[in-house]
C-alpha cells in the first residue's frame, strides 16, 4: 500500500468521525407556551380539588382574562368572580408573573407583590428549558394591604417532559384524555426549599388540566386539582 493511499484512507476516516450524519442529527421540538399555559379568553374549566387534609370538593371554574392595564398587555388568571387572581404580563417574548391578589375580604389569604417580576416563561421553550431568577416578595395583609413581610427568594420553572396523551389519574376524572401535554414544575423558593414545588400538566388549548403541590403550607391547602 502506497503512502498516498494510506493518507487518503486516513482522511476519509477523520471526516467520517467529525462530520455528523443525517441519521444521527436530532432537533428538540419547540413549543409555543402561549398555547399551553394560557387558555382562550372565553374558555373556562371546571375543577375539583383534593386538599392536604384529605377532603375533596369542587374548585369551581377557572380561566383567564385578557386586556390592557397601565400600557401593558395583561392576563389575569382566576375564577369568574374576579375576586382573586394571579397577574401575568406579556413583555415581548417573555411571560412575566407579577404577583397574586387574594381578595378584599378579611378572611382571605394574604396577597403578594413583587418588586420585580418573575420571568415565568419564554414564548417558545423546549423540554428541559427553565426560567430562574431572584426577586423581592412583599406579603400584603388583607387588612388594608399592610406589608406583613418582605423577603428575597429564588423562583424556578422548568419544562419536564412532553406527553403525546395524558389521562386524568383520578377515579372521578371521567377518563378525560388530552393530547399534546407538557408537564412543567414550579418552585416558589428554589434556593431555600427545593422540596416544595407545584407540578402542572398543560394540555394544548386547555391550559392546566392536572395539578399537584407538595407544599402543605400553601394558603389554599390544595394538594391535587383536576378538570
Amino acid at each position: 500500500m502506497s503512502p498516498a493511499t494510506t493518507i487518503a484512507q486516513l482522511c476519509v476516516l477523520i471526516f467520517a468521525l467529525i462530520l455528523p450524519t443525517a441519521t444521527t442529527a436530532t432537533t428538540a421540538p419547540t413549543y409555543d407556551m402561549d398555547e399551553y399555559w394560557f387558555t382562550p379568553e372565553n374558555l373556562f374549566t371546571h375543577t375539583k380539588n383534593r386538599f392536604h387534609d384529605g377532603s375533596v370538593r369542587s374548585g369551581g371554574r377557572h380561566g383567564f382574562w385578557y386586556g390592557q392595564l397601565w400600557g401593558r398587555t395583561v392576563r389575569l388568571q382566576g375564577d369568574p368572580s374576579m375576586s382573586r387572581y394571579d397577574i401575568y404580563v406579556l413583555n415581548g417574548s417573555i411571560f412575566e408573573y407579577w404577583g397574586s391578589f387574594r381578595g378584599n375580604l378579611w378572611d382571605r389569604p394574604d396577597s403578594h407583590a413583587f418588586d420585580n417580576p418573575f420571568r415565568w416563561m419564554n414564548r417558545y421553550m423546549k423540554v428541559h428549558d427553565y426560567m430562574e431568577n431572584s426577586l423581592t416578595v412583599r406579603e400584603l395583609s388583607n387588612e388594608l394591604r399592610k406589608n406583613v413581610s418582605t423577603s428575597t427568594i429564588s423562583m424556578r420553572l422548568e419544562i419536564l417532559e412532553y406527553l403525546p396523551t395524558f389521562t386524568i389519574p383520578e377515579d372521578d376524572g371521567r377518563g378525560l384524555t388530552f393530547k399534546d401535554v407538557l408537564r412543567i414544575r414550579f418552585w416558589s423558593s428554589y434556593s431555600t426549599d427545593p422540596g416544595k414545588h407545584e407540578t402542572y400538566h398543560l394540555a394544548k388549548g386547555f391550559g392546566t388540566v392536572y395539578f399537584v403541590s407538595t407544599d402543605t403550607e400553601e394558603p389554599s391547602g390544595v394538594k391535587t386539582s383536576w378538570v
